[in-house]
């Protein structure tokens, strides 16, 4: 192979020699130049040929010169074929131009996507527009094997088609059959003496799945998956004291129809060192001192590299906390062959101290600045904070208001103290003006129209205004609240409401209310996750009969009357430490609250709740949920119990899902069994959540629950966990641009034969 490509070098070497001699010909002893005609040029410019040419009007023109000419006039790529001629003492080069490139068209690709393609293309020069180069097509297609073999796809073919098009273009088609994934058939791991295969291999990505694990594709061979686990190889050594641990080779062998991959990996393990001590070196300040103290292990361990990286973030981190934006912690271990230690030396190279020129919000078209600056815990001409910078990040995800926070600190040139915190949101629709139609679970099909603005023209206030009417609801309501009634954080809202309802429509007991009132409330931070609220209100409600209405209900119009003015007080506690405010992974949420009608209303009631919901990360926008939420009410004064249209209700898609809406509980003999609500609530549940497999949105997650609880009557009946209910099942929740979607399918797990039970359950709005 060397000596045929060493024939067509020299070969070419030959030829462009004679070419050079033809060209002198005319003019062997060479002469001067007295003008420059250039013949054959179509598209490029004399001048573009003038720049690149050595030869100027004036100069002598030998062999030399003219072989130069030549070879630098070729080295542009413009040129298939170039010929110098003298006419008299004019340099006369006729040219024939290269045909251009007026498409590329790339088919048959699926695992590289097109548009990156073409950009990799246009990197080295072949593009439309550009001038064809055979040479660069052939290396492109090269490339193109190579990276599909990285990926496993060893029959990959791909074919090239150039086609010649008039004005002296050209079409250019790349066909690519891409084939299967090679698949693993073996991993065999060599010289391993302390862990068997099955221990080392059960870390790897890549392997032969188990028989049950049917969507699994952990067998597809690519060279990045193999070198992640190569490096979770090295890695498990390492942490385990095992410093001299190599991987020698790695094989990589392919069967003859290339369908299938054995990988044989060769390794030494070497010898255990234990864990030695620490020193601090360049700054050994007490802080930094007592932070390796406390991280470092009290009983004598082996080495582990993981704890070196663990240790040396704690001490970067406070530097930085400190404002050492450009702190550096070096570690270098020190290696005692006769103890079999390692001493592990920690160099602190602070650096300067950084303090922030600007803060720089983008990509907030709708939001005002204001509204993301006063979000931020770190600001301008005050010493830089990573923690504080996360702090920020948190805060304005939070707010809902955007799909992603990314924050960069890029240093000012010239001025090594000082950096810019560029904040970069994308910012989510928060709301809309609508005329809807919808279906709710228990709710039934609605119409109306609404305003419903989290972030109301940009200003970070949430207002809302909705007309909506259903078979149970005709509501008209209006609320308002700002975040930031004043510039420390108070809160302050406020909503009026009027609201027709008519249980005879669903399936508890039946009457009509209206019901018209509002309420005033305000919100007090006391730490940076912590809100106090309270609030006071003012509603009206009449009771209305209907020929269905049961005898409990006409006896508690017969007592207490039919309409009922309240005077409402509300004090909560709130604390939020989620670090997102849509599909958190992180963090939890709670909430406690007390609810009383005041003396000198006509009922006298009390109620109680308390909720939360706990997030624990599992993997990359996975997590598990646990929720609880508690409730319970009662009568005071000359009120005997808590009203019966102020019960607690379960069952349905927010409650307890494979349950039809408001149906568990006590239920009203004398009223065809028809559910009454409880003064008590207790339910609970889990979810693992996810996202949808082969859905790239962050707008959508699914996730596996558990549900429990149910209400119960305190007053006339006893509290008895027998009568939990339980379900699981799934459920979609999508953020919609007409607003979030529920979709749950639930099995029930211990319904009772009264039980009424409904698998599928929605809650959805469509925009007309």
């Amino acid at each position: 192979m060397n000596k045929l490509f060493n024939k067509r070098k020299w070969l070419k070497i030959a030829a462009f020699w004679l070419l050079s001699l033809s060209c002198l010909t005319a003019y062997a002893n060479g002469f001067y130049v007295k003008d420059i005609r250039v013949e054959g040029l179509r598209r490029i410019s004399a001048g573009t040929v003038f720049t690149y040419l050595p030869v100027q009007v004036g100069d002598y023109l030998d062999k030399d010169l003219t072989a130069k000419a030549i070879k630098d006039l070729y080295a542009t790529g413009f040129f298939s074929d170039i010929e110098l001629k003298a006419d008299e003492d004019i340099l006369v080069i006729r040219v024939a131009e290269r045909p251009s490139i007026t498409e590329i068209i790339i088919k048959g690709n699926s695992i590289l996507e097109t548009d990156p393609l073409l950009e990799g293309l246009k990197g080295v020069g072949l593009s439309e527009g550009r001038v064809y180069n055979r040479r660069l097509l052939d290396s492109v297609k090269q490339e193109l094997f190579r990276q599909y073999y990285d990926n496993g796809n060893y029959d990959v073919k791909v074919s090239t088609t150039v086609t010649p098009l008039v004005r002296n273009r050209v079409s250019i088609l790349i066909e690519i059959t891409e084939g299967e994934v090679a698949r693993i058939k073996g991993i065999n791991i060599v010289g391993n003496k302390l862990y068997s295969d099955e221990e080392l291999l059960g870390e790897f990505d890549l392997g032969i799945p188990s028989s049950w694990a049917i969507m699994s594709d952990s067998d597809e061979y690519s060279k990045e998956k193999l070198q992640a686990d190569l490096e979770t190889l090295r890695s498990r050594y390492l942490n385990d004291g095992y410093i001299n641990f190599k991987i020698d080779s790695t094989q990589v062998s392919l069967s003859p129809d290339k369908r299938y991959v054995f990988i044989t990996i060769n390794i030494v393990e070497g010898d255990k060192y234990m864990l030695g001590g620490f020193e601090l070196h360049g700054d050994t300040s007490e802080t930094l001192q007592q932070i390796l103290q406390d991280s470092w292990p009290d009983t004598e361990v082996s080495f582990s590299n993981r704890l070196t990286i663990d240790v040396s973030t704690k001490l970067k981190n406070h530097l930085k906390d400190e404002g050492y934006a450009f702190a550096n912690i070096n570690a270098v271990p020190d290696v005692n062959e006769e103890a079999k230690s390692v001493k592990v030396k920690f160099y602190a190279d602070k650096g300067k101290r950084v303090y922030v020129r600007r803060i720089i919000f983008e990509g907030n078209e709708k939001t005002r600045d204001e509204v993301l600056r006063r979000e931020m815990r770190i600001f301008e001409g005050g010493w830089y904070s990573a923690k504080k910078i996360k702090r920020s990040r948190v805060r304005l995800q939070r707010l809902g208001f955007f799909e992603g926070v990314d924050i960069k600190t890029p240093a000012v040139a010239d001025s090594p103290d000082q950096v810019d915190v560029v904040v970069r949101v994308a910012e989510r629709d928060s709301g809309a003006v609508n005329l809807f139609a919808g279906y709710g679970e228990g709710q039934g099909i609605s119409f109306g129209a609404s305003l419903k603005q989290d972030n109301f023209l940009g200003s970070g206030d949430r207002f809302g205004f909705e007309i909506n009417t259903s078979k149970t609801n005709t509501v008209y309501s209006v609320d308002f609240n700002d975040p930031y009634f004043t510039d420390d954080g108070v809160s302050r809202g406020f909503n009026l409401f009027f609201r027709q309802t008519d249980t005879n429509e669903i399936e508890v007991s039946s009457y009509a209310t209206d019901t018209w009132g509002g309420m005033l409330s305000f919100g007090f931070p006391i730490t940076e996750d912590e809100k106090v609220f309270i609030g006071l209100g003012y509603d009206w409600l009449k009771m209305k009969l209907v020929p269905e209405s049961p005898q409990r209900v006409s006896d508690f119009v017969d007592k207490y009357g039919n309409e009922f003015s309240t005077i409402r007080a509300k004090a909560g506690w709130s604390s939020d430490t989620r670090n997102r405010k849509h599909f958190a992974t992180d963090g939890s949420l709670q909430s406690l609250s007390l609810m009383a009608a005041l003396p000198g209303s006509e009922l006298k009631y009390y109620k109680m709740s308390y909720k939360h919901k706990w997030y624990y990360p599992l993997f990359e926008d996975s997590a598990l949920m646990l929720r609880g939420d508690l409730g319970f009410g009662d009568g005071y004064d000359d009120t005997d119990k808590l009203p019966f249209f102020q019960n607690y209700y379960a069952g349905g898609v927010n409650t307890l899902r494979g349950y039809q809406v408001s149906t568990l509980g006590p239920t009203d003999p004398t009223d065809d069994d028809n559910p009454v609500g409880g003064n008590f609530k207790i339910l609970g549940g889990t979810e693992l959540i996810f996202p949808v497999p082969f859905v790239e949105s962050d707008s959508v997650r699914l996730a596996a629950f558990f549900d429990a609880g149910n209400v119960f009557d305190t007053v006339d009946e006893s509290t008895e966990l027998s009568e939990f209910r339980y379900s699981t099942g799934l459920t979609l929740r999508w953020l919609s641009p007409v607003g979030g979607l529920v979709f749950s399918y639930a099995v029930p797990l211990n319904e009772k034969e009264d039980d009424r039970t409904k698998p599928f359950q929605f809650t959805m709005g469509t925009s007309f």
